[in-house]
């Protein structure tokens, strides 16, 4: 069911740009060919990550990830028991930042992309499914999990280290700045 629920979103879904375009074909023709493809133990599996506003949108919150030592969006593996990616995003979104009040913002698949990850066996994929989400809850205080080395709000994309692939912040930026709320 599940998968079939996401067969349907990726093929609705309107690529931002060319790679964009390149990464829906990819993950698509995974998810209609691996029917593991939500398991996190599968050498190549989904992940579900969040571009995660503040109360007023005014504000995006990013984590300097502990593993690639830049700043990146929320987001991790499905875990057992969830029924769709839009409930992995919200509950790694929730976990990696101390917030409970946090909502989907923008209905359906925000951004997409293919993460490549060295590992024993050559080559481990990610298959990322990014949901545009919002922190409804002023007073809430943002905590940092052991996943992060640090959790800070922005309002332009941080300086990266040269040669780091930050195309799908780029793209969540840009698209996150023309959206008209």
């Amino acid at each position: 069911m599940r998968r079939q629920k996401l067969i349907k979103l990726l093929q609705n879904y309107k690529p931002w740009d060319e790679e964009e375009a390149v990464a829906k074909e990819e993950i698509l023709n995974f998810v209609q060919s691996h029917p593991r493809c939500f398991d996190k133990n599968e050498l190549h599996h989904l992940t579900g990550s969040a571009w995660l506003v503040n109360y007023d949108n005014s504000k995006f919150l990013l984590a300097l990830h502990k593993k690639l030592g830049f700043w990146t969006q929320l987001g991790g593996h499905v875990e057992v028991g969830e029924t769709d990616m839009l409930q992995t995003a919200l509950r790694e979104a929730k976990e990696e930042s101390g917030l409970k009040n946090i909502v989907c913002l923008y209905p359906g698949i925000f951004a997409i992309a293919v993460y490549r990850y060295p590992s024993k066996e050559g080559v481990r994929l990610h298959f990322d499914i990014n949901y545009l989400l919002q922190a409804t809850d002023p007073s809430e205080s943002i905590k940092v999990s052991n996943e992060s080395l640090a959790l800070k709000w922005f309002d332009e994309l941080p300086t990266y280290p040269e040669g780091c692939d930050v195309a799908i912040e780029k793209r969540m930026f840009s698209k996150w700045n023309q959206l008209n709320f």
